[in-house]
């Protein structure tokens, strides 16, 4: 059992491939015995096989000898010296197996000087030949896969930014969101405790659908998103009372849409933050989700506050958005920003069909 799973061992590394690639190069040799039309008309079918296997024999003596020298090479020569160590070692096998040949295979090993030199050579040129094509693959391979590695690491590390992207939104938007929100929740709760609980309520399901947020390239629901946007408006209209009106105009049919997480969000808290919260008299915010024409899908905020200043649309949330959109789609996604009229701002996350990977 033991000398079995030695022989299994033997044949199944390197050693046992190198064998089998030499006998396959030594049969393939030994063919042009058979295609010798001569040989047919002068002997018997028999007689032909029977001379072609020992010319067989004669080729794999030589073939043997050239794969165990270049595998010892392999085993023993350092990796720097590794190639080196094989072109010269193959010259040798050959010489060897020349030998070899000579003295267990006649009278079908060469029979003098020349013809040996000649053997030698041409077992030389065909066994660099075969080194040549493995150098060239092992080679291929390897860039291969360090492409596939370098590809990997990249991934890695776009998905790392996006990930640094979406928290540094949602470090953006939760700070003073929560102080306004908790300051106006020990305020109901000593006036209005029927609002208190709603707003309670409310606040509980946005801090839930932040931390459910998925990190990365990943994607979730538009139903989530919608979700989020809706409960923080809620918080805050409760809050601003009536400086802020809200108007939703979302498609169901899109409700299992996959969209990056606080894509309407953090267009929602921009409109708050920049153009109602300024306002003196508050103002409306629309918000809506329709499908295009064109089949791209569309998730918009309209607001009438102050309108866009000098520099407006250059904040973090909004830049962290526009790259988010870019390392997820390239061009085909992208956020705009535009005047409304008569006053306040229209923003716009354009997104291309697409099916699957939300959460």
């Amino acid at each position: 059992m033991k000398t079995t799973t030695q022989a299994s061992e033997f044949l199944g590394g390197t050693t046992g491939r190198m064998l089998l690639l030499a006998w396959l190069i030594a049969t393939l040799a030994s063919t042009q015995y058979l295609v010798q039309p001569f040989v047919w008309r002068n002997w018997p079918v028999d007689e032909v096989l029977l001379g072609w296997l020992e010319v067989l024999v004669a080729r794999f003596v030589p073939a043997s000898a050239i794969a165990l020298t270049v595998a010892v090479a392999l085993a023993k020569a350092p990796e720097k010296l590794r190639t080196a160590a094989i072109v010269c070692a193959i010259p040798v096998g050959a010489s060897g197996g020349v030998a070899l040949e000579f003295a267990f295979a006649a009278p079908y090993a060469p029979q003098s000087k020349i013809a040996w030199f000649s053997d030698i050579g041409r077992w030389s040129l065909v066994a660099w030949a075969v080194a040549g094509l493995y150098f060239a693959r092992q080679r291929t391979l390897a860039v291969d896969r360090a492409r596939r590695a370098a590809l990997h690491a990249e991934r890695a590390a776009a998905g790392q930014a996006a990930a640094l992207r979406l928290q540094a939104l949602q470090a953006q938007i939760e700070p003073h969101f929560l102080f306004n929100t908790l300051a106006t929740l020990r305020r109901l709760g000593v006036t209005e405790p029927a609002q208190f609980e709603r707003l309670l309520d409310d606040l509980y399901t946005f801090v839930r659908l932040m931390h459910a947020a998925p990190q990365g390239h990943g994607l979730w629901l538009l139903a989530n998103e919608v979700a989020l946007a809706r409960t923080y408006l809620s918080v805050v209209k409760l809050r601003l009372g009536e400086r802020l009106s809200l108007s939703f105009d979302v498609d169901a049919s899109l409700s299992a849409f996959p969209v990056p997480p606080l894509a309407l969000a953090t267009l929602v808290e921009n409109a708050v933050k920049h153009g109602i919260t300024p306002a003196p008299a508050g103002g409306e915010i629309v918000l809506w989700a329709r499908r295009r024409t064109n089949g791209d899908v569309e998730l918009g905020v309209a607001d009438t506050g102050v309108g866009l200043r000098e520099g407006g649309g250059a904040g973090i949330g909004l830049a962290n958005t526009r790259e988010r959109l870019r390392s997820l789609y390239g061009a085909a996604g992208r956020l705009t920003l535009e005047a409304n009229q008569p006053r306040g701002v229209i923003a716009r996350v354009r997104l291309p069909p697409q099916a699957g990977g939300a959460q």
